[in-house]
């Protein structure tokens, strides 16, 4: 088993939530993560793949804890992602040299990168949990 953790990295812009997605080298979008090293935690490890993928101080003001799990076929590795709803005040970032893209949108457009079901719904559950305490988020 593999484990990875990382986080859907949102900020609140003129009653706008944008996401932070990224292109990983297999070109599939989704959201900062990474492997965890020594004796991090997962919330360690989201902190410092967040630093290290997109250069971005985060909080996490929200509980939220999503995880998933899945084969990757290409190396018959069982994987175990743990990601958290971390936000921002950065509004540049600046993506690490391995990562093909990145981009800062709305929950809709951010969406639609989004190529498996799993990530769909971890976006979606945390934009309805932004959306119920936007008030002590802004």
């Amino acid at each position: 088993m593999e484990y990875s953790s990382g986080a859907v990295v949102f900020y609140i812009e003129n009653d706008v939530t944008y996401f932070v997605m990224i292109q990983e080298l297999s070109g599939n979008w989704g959201f900062p993560k990474g492997h965890c090293e020594g004796t991090e935690t997962l919330k360690e490890t989201a902190v410092r793949e967040i630093q290290e993928e997109i250069d971005a101080e985060v909080t996490f003001p929200i509980p939220f804890e999503r995880t998933i799990k899945y084969v990757l076929y290409e190396q018959q590795t069982e994987k175990e992602v743990t990601y958290y709803l971390a936000q921002t005040s950065t509004r540049k970032f600046t993506k690490a040299d391995d990562i093909l893209d990145l981009q800062v949108c709305p929950y809709s457009e951010a969406d639609q990168l989004l190529g498996f079901t799993d990530l769909k719904t971890i976006l979606r559950d945390a934009y309805q949990e932004i959306a119920r305490q936007k008030r002590r988020l802004v």
